[in-house]
Order: structure tokens, then C-alpha cells, then sequence
């Protein structure tokens, strides 16, 4: 089960990216900063918006240990 749901998080995160990149493009800046993007901007594109906790990136980057506590609780819990 771990891996369909590392399948759909890549896939999930590749749409992430695409549509941050066309995000950022457009995006008015205010005082020399780009205005930062908002789950809101992802809904209007259809498409998922991951904090960066939820990227995968982010959590293939985790301690190998971490990774195997967060499986058991998930196999323990039926999540």
C-alpha cells in the first residue's frame, strides 16, 4: 500500500510544480516580492496544493528511521 501512495504523491507533486511555475508567471509582486501562492490558486487550476510538509521532496528527504515508524502507525492504524 506504501508505494501506490508514493505513485500518486510524485504524480501529485509533478502537477504541483507545473501548475506552480504558470502560478508564479502571472503573479503581481508588491514591493519587489512576488506575491506567495495560495491553496486557492491551485483550486482555480485543478489541481492539488501541498504545503511543504506534504511534497515529495520533502518527505524522501526524511530520516530513513522516521519513514518506518510513520508505516507501522499507518499498517497499525489501517489509514
Amino acid at each position: 500500500m506504501p508505494v501506490l501512495g508514493l505513485i500518486f504523491l510524485r504524480y501529485a507533486y509533478s502537477r504541483f510544480k507545473m501548475v506552480e511555475s504558470e502560478i508564479l508567471k502571472n503573479r503581481p509582486s508588491r514591493g519587489g516580492k512576488q506575491l506567495s501562492v495560495e491553496a486557492s490558486d491551485f483550486v482555480e487550476k485543478s489541481a492539488l496544493f501541498l504545503p511543504q510538509e506534504a511534497q515529495f521532496e520533502f518527505l524522501v528527504n526524511l530520516p530513513h528511521k522516521l519513514l518506518q515508524m510513520m508505516g507501522s502507525f499507518l499498517h497499525l492504524n489501517h489509514l
